[in-house]
């Protein structure tokens, strides 16, 4: 087991509480009330926890190194800018709290500088970093445990070259992932773990593909040779991103899903059960609550980490989570069908005729645009003719478009196409219904896609766990490893609070 020093000063409990320090005032307030509350009064158990922490009590080795360096090295250059009559002056130095969370193999790395040389206990003990860089001083001095496999691992990773392992810091979890090893298929949950925010942390380079983009219409009915590397591209990182999704079929399992959205939302019963409060504590304030007094942290259904204080979850809450924002089904299926209405007409524009069987479904989606852009506007009456007649007849049109494309194609496996690859597809769905046989046509389109990347060398494929699920057994039998989103944290991930 690894060992670790806390290192939080004295008189650090109201930084540490509110992320920032507030000076002592002997002006009295003028207008003073309780907050009662349940987020307040939760802010202010926390305050009160920290203060009478016996760990903030406590200062570290290292900490005392550290203290004695900075202090050193202020002092000699605040010494060497003051004028003579300022010589016998000394000003108060402002101690910082470092944290060094970080590990090779079993051995905690450090920043190395001048007098360290005094503590052989702990530099024969610790992976030292002279004049580290910015990236480097971030990765020691953060709160989050990372877990190195050796210095050439810790350097690559700090100096943007391609690695195995990185950081999902909202969800509080240290990855390895077989990068190096070859082709893989991931599934995802999107907004929690996508795969593109794992490209990035892990400086991947090279070709990936991702369920995120669409390919143009009947894109599929040509061959390998033919449509190989015409899909659209797009930046994640230092890698490239290459599309799979079928634009057709990826329209008719949204407007599928938005119709069963609705049918839960006209006819199915409202659950009773009171949530508990929740709220969303900044990582800085999360991480030295937890560090400090070590509660039990569990996970939500999103497996996002929180712990309770007062009756209140305290969930960790990330940048990069909060510029994302949440997943709302309702705008994302406009930007599709948008999308699928553009890229219809583009395949209109480049027939002789026009096709007016899609150019009567491309009059739908325009409706169903603007009737979703006004949704919170719509009656109950209108929204019962949406389920019954709009979302209903748009779905089957888009759905014999996108089987129409599967049937024209040249695409097959183990020996069966068109109609006969759908039925065997759709063995490996257990969803029924239009849904579900809209996501069978989004499996098959997917697969193809992911045995064209491997052939073409790809790092990786990103798709959702549930297409994953689905095309794990056909994905096996060609030894095409996959990582479902559970074996992903069960199998491929630690804890990246410390232990």
């Amino acid at each position: 087991m690894n060992t670790y020093t806390n290192h939080v000063q004295d008189n650090k409990s109201k930084a540490v509480a509110n992320g920032f320090s507030k000076k002592p005032s002997n002006k009295m307030s003028t207008f003073q009330f309780d907050d009662n509350r349940p987020h307040a009064a939760a802010q202010r158990k926390l305050q009160e926890i920290i203060h009478n922490n016996p760990w903030v009590k406590r200062t570290s080795v290292f900490q005392k190194m550290a203290d004695n360096h900075y202090a050193s090295t202020r002092t000699k250059k605040e010494n060497s800018n003051k004028k003579p009559s300022q010589q016998g002056r000394v000003g108060s130095i402002q101690k910082n709290v470092v944290q060094r969370y970080a590990y090779v193999g079993p051995k905690q790395v450090i920043e190395a500088y001048e007098g360290m040389e005094q503590y052989p206990d702990v530099m024969n003990t610790t992976e030292q970093v002279k004049n580290p860089t910015k990236e480097q001083s971030e990765v020691i001095g953060d709160r989050y445990y990372r877990k190195y496999k050796n210095r050439q691992e810790f350097n690559q990773h700090t100096t943007g070259q391609p690695v195995d392992v990185g950081l999902i810091d909202h969800l509080t979890k240290w990855y390895r992932l077989p990068f190096s090893n070859g082709f893989f298929v991931l599934g995802e949950a999107h907004n929690i773990a996508n795969y593109r925010r794992l490209i990035k942390e892990s400086n991947q380079t090279g070709d990936i593909l991702g369920e995120g983009g669409t390919v143009p219409v009947l894109h599929y009915t040509r061959s390998r040779m033919q449509r190989g590397g015409t899909e659209p591209t797009r930046q994640v990182g230092q890698a490239t991103e290459h599309a799979m999704e079928s634009i057709v079929a990826k329209t008719a399992y949204a407007l599928a899903s938005l119709r069963d959205d609705l049918h839960r939302e006209l006819w199915s019963k409202k659950s009773q059960t009171q949530k508990p409060a929740m709220q969303f504590q900044d990582a800085k304030d999360w991480l030295a609550y937890v560090d400090l007094n070590k509660p039990e942290v569990k996970r939500d259904k999103r497996r996002r980490p929180y712990y309770m204080l007062n009756k209140v979850q305290m969930v960790l809450k990330s940048v990069q989570e909060a510029k994302e924002g949440e997943y709302e089904r309702g705008k994302t299926a406009v930007s599709l069908l948008s999308t699928c209405l553009k890229q219809l007409q583009d395949y209109q524009n480049n027939l002789d005729e026009q096709d007016l069987g899609v150019a009567e479904f491309q009059q739908k989606l325009k409706s169903l645009i603007v009737v979703y852009e006004n949704y919170q506007y719509i009656t109950p009456k209108e929204k019962r003719q949406l389920y019954w007649v709009g979302l209903k007849e748009a779905a089957e049109e888009a759905h014999l478009l996108a089987r129409n494309e599967i049937e024209e194609s040249t695409m097959s496996r183990n020996g069966k196409s068109g109609k006969a690859l759908i039925d065997e597809q759709a063995k490996e769905n257990p969803t029924t219904g239009l849904l579900g046989e809209t996501c069978t046509l989004r499996d098959i389109f997917m697969y193809e896609a992911i045995i064209d990347a491997q052939s073409r060398n790809f790092v990786m494929a990103g798709i959702g766990d549930d297409h994953l699920q689905h095309l794990k057994g056909p994905l096996a039998k060609v030894n095409i490893l996959t990582i479902s989103y559970k074996d992903f944290f069960d199998q491929h991930t630690i804890d990246a609070i410390h232990p």
